[in-house]
């Protein structure tokens, strides 16, 4: 795993800041820089799409193996 870094300031010193509740993606983890205070979530590319990663990625991938669509819907 990558070292984690301040978006705002490149800063390496964070902390863990609580969790971000969302609806459909659950419970995200918050970090907050020492040194600039500033509060952010680190991008996993999911960020702000509306249903879940599994979900997601399993779409695409009966999209590339070229199920119809109805097969789609029935899974």
């Amino acid at each position: 795993m990558k070292e984690l870094t301040c978006p705002h300031c490149k800063e390496k010193n964070i902390k863990k800041d609580g969790l971000r509740t969302t609806e459909k993606r659950g419970k995200i983890q918050r970090y907050r820089c020492k040194l600039c205070n500033y509060r952010f979530v680190v991008d996993d590319g999911f960020y702000r799409m509306r249903n879940n990663e599994n979900i997601i990625t399993m779409s695409i991938d009966m999209y590339i193996s070229n199920l119809s669509s109805r097969k789609m819907r029935n899974q």
